[in-house]
């Protein structure tokens, strides 16, 4: 992949395709929320997602994201590795920050249901 390269790094862990609102929101140093924004989620790992949305953020902007599939929530903090303009939207590479042991069943659950679906969105 394009990004794969850019880095010179290969990933970690699978990625499954996917198609979720991502509610994104960023606060001030006191913790206070500065910002909020809805995205699309394009793919989902156990480290990271790509998502799409008009806003414009900084390579290194630290964001929380709510993800949502079904009746669950899942709320994960990351931050912008990499960004590309595609038309009137960005695209972006979030690499979570820090994944609680407590949220990581919850996202394994995300990505599996995912990938049992085998959708081909892009």
């Amino acid at each position: 992949m394009e990004e794969e390269k850019r880095f010179g790094r290969k990933r970690r862990s699978e990625r499954v395709r996917t198609l979720n609102f991502v509610d994104i929101t960023r606060y001030d140093k006191l913790g206070y929320p500065i910002y909020g924004a809805v995205a699309r989620s394009l793919d989902l790992s156990k480290e990271g997602i790509r998502i799409e949305c008009p806003d414009d953020f900084s390579v290194g902007t630290e964001l929380e994201l709510e993800i949502a599939l079904k009746e669950e929530f899942l709320t994960l903090n990351a931050r912008v590795v990499w960004k590309k303009k595609m038309d009137d939207l960005f695209h972006y590479g979030l690499e979570f920050t820090s994944v609680p042991e407590d949220k990581r069943p919850t996202l394994e659950r995300f990505i599996e249901i995912w990938k049992n679906l085998k959708i081909d969105i892009l």
